[in-house]
């Protein structure tokens, strides 16, 4: 299943870049169970891409969510670079859905104004500033 999430990011990223439009504010990617579709499509729910992944069929629907949304998340930050330089008007995000559910997860933002801090960085940030304020404090 990850090498069809693969395919399926690779194809997405192909049509966006092929099909720009000034209007576009969200890529919309929904998963059917039912049907064991993947889907993609704009706010007005323009179709982009469409592919059968059938080893979905019949899976819990929260097993599914969290598998499906966590290889989405990991192969699109991987390309992030690539996201980032397509011909979308800037910012916009990829959002992941459950068909029949009208909950979202925001799997990725892109928007050059943004900057995104790793964990790395986040790491004894909090001990550094309370070392900083300490030393501040005493002169």
């Amino acid at each position: 299943m990850e090498e069809q999430i693969r395919q399926f990011c690779d194809l997405l990223i192909a049509r966006l870049e092929e099909e720009f439009s000034d209007s576009r504010t969200d890529v919309h990617v929904s998963l059917d169970l039912e049907r064991g579709v993947l889907a993609a499509s704009d706010d007005e729910g323009e179709l982009f891409v469409q592919r059968q992944i059938r080893s979905l069929t019949g899976i819990n629907p929260d097993d599914a969510r969290s598998e499906v949304s966590g290889m989405l998340k990991a192969d699109l930050g991987t390309r992030r670079d690539e996201l980032e330089n397509l011909p979308l008007p800037k910012p916009y995000d990829i959002v992941f859905e459950l068909s029949g559910e009208e909950h979202e997860e925001n799997l990725l933002t892109i928007d050059s104004d943004l900057i995104f801090l790793d964990s790395d960085l986040m790491e004894g940030l909090d001990s550094d500033l309370d070392t900083f304020w300490q030393d501040l404090s005493r002169e």
